[in-house]
C-alpha cells in the first residue's frame, strides 16, 4: 500500500482494519465534501478520497499528512460515509452551516447587484444616447435582451420607481435600508422624505 494512503475502517463487519485509529481531520474532510462539493452525495466522497481527486481549499488536511506535495488517498466506502452521515447528523449541521452563510452570501449578491447597475446604468445611457447603434437584427434583438436585462438589474438594486402595492406588500427590490429608498413609498411618503419630515 502506498505511504499516502490512509486505511479507515471499511464500514464492513469482520474488516481487519476496524481497530485502525482515524485522523479526526478525515471526518471533518469528509463532511466538507460531502456537504459543500458533492452534493450530499456519500458514493462520491468516497471515490474522491479514494482517488485523492478532492480539493483542501479549507485547510482541513494537517501538512504531515501531505507527500511529496500530494494530497492523501484515503481507502474508504460509501457505507462508511453513508454511516458517518446519520450517525454526526450532517444534514442538521449542513443545515446550520447554511443558515450561518445565508447573511454572508446575501451579502455579496446585494453587493454583485449594486456594482453591476453602475455598468447597467451606463449601458442604458449609450444604448439611449445612439453611443451603441445595432449593425443588424440579430444584434438589434441581443441589445434589446441586454437592455431588458439592464433594467431589471436597475429595479433589483432599487433604482427604478415602485408602485406602493394594494395589498401593503413591500416591493419586490431588495432593500438594506427600506427607510432611505423610494422604492415602493407613496407620493405622499416620497414627498415627506424630500422636505426631510421624519415620521
Amino acid at each position: 500500500m502506498p505511504s499516502n494512503v490512509i486505511p479507515i475502517n471499511s464500514g464492513i463487519r469482520g474488516d481487519v482494519q476496524a481497530m485502525q485509529p482515524l485522523p479526526d481531520w478525515v471526518h471533518e474532510l469528509a463532511y466538507q465534501l460531502w456537504a459543500f462539493v458533492h452534493s450530499q452525495n456519500g458514493a462520491k466522497v468516497a471515490r474522491a478520497l479514494n482517488d485523492g481527486t478532492y480539493t483542501d481549499d479549507g485547510g482541513i488536511v494537517p501538512d504531515d499528512a501531505y507527500e511529496d506535495d500530494a494530497l492523501p488517498r484515503v481507502q474508504i466506502t460509501s457505507q462508511a460515509v453513508n454511516k458517518w452521515c446519520r450517525s454526526e447528523n450532517w444534514v442538521g449541521r449542513w443545515a446550520d452551516d447554511v443558515r450561518q452563510a445565508a447573511p454572508a452570501i446575501h451579502g455579496r449578491v446585494a453587493s454583485n447587484i449594486a456594482s453591476l447597475s453602475l455598468e447597467a446604468e451606463q449601458f442604458l445611457a449609450d444604448f439611449l444616447t445612439g453611443r451603441i447603434v445595432p449593425k443588424d437584427g440579430i444584434e438589434a434583438k441581443m441589445l434589446a435582451e441586454r437592455a431588458k436585462a439592464a433594467q431589471d438589474i436597475l429595479n433589483r438594486a432599487g433604482h427604478q420607481p415602485h408602485t406602493k402595492q394594494k395589498d401593503g406588500s413591500p416591493p419586490p427590490a431588495p432593500q438594506v435600508d427600506h427607510k432611505r429608498s423610494i422604492a415602493g413609498k407613496s407620493m405622499e411618503e416620497k414627498r415627506r422624505m424630500a422636505l426631510g419630515i421624519e415620521e
